[in-house]
């Protein structure tokens, strides 16, 4: 009887190793969740934002202060020809506000940067 328990157990977890030994594998093949750096720099002041998204889906960070107020949502979109991130940025630095919108076909590793006239930098970098 102890025999067969012994060996009944070395079955389960013979066959259990291999799952826990290797990694799950993303559904229907979609990429691992993209981390994203995202800057706003007014002035002297910058201020730096992350979010982490997956394919087709959005993240948004929203960030208030006295003398500031951030505001940013960020979707992906995974198309024939690759991923494509749309971005909309509401920032409101002391008496000035800014909104920036895009949308743009962005690597793993690849940043996209605007900027206002007066100054307004906004930076997403894909990690």
């Amino acid at each position: 009887m102890m025999k067969t328990l012994l060996s009944a157990s070395a079955i389960v977890f013979g066959l259990g190793v291999p799952a826990l030994a290797q990694p799950a594998p993303a559904p229907n093949g979609s990429a691992p969740p993209m981390k994203i750096d995202l800057t706003v720099k007014v002035g002297t002041e910058t201020r730096v934002h992350q979010i982490v998204v997956s394919d087709d889906s959005c993240g948004s960070v929203h960030a208030k202060a006295r003398d500031f107020e951030d505001e940013i949502r960020v979707c992906s979109n995974m198309k024939r020809d690759g991923l494509r991130l749309e971005a909309s940025w509401k920032v409101r630095a002391k008496t000035a506000e800014y909104h920036v919108s895009w949308t743009a076909a962005v690597a793993r590793g690849g940043t996209v940067e605007t900027s206002s006239a007066d100054g307004a930098r906004f930076t997403l970098a894909v990690k």
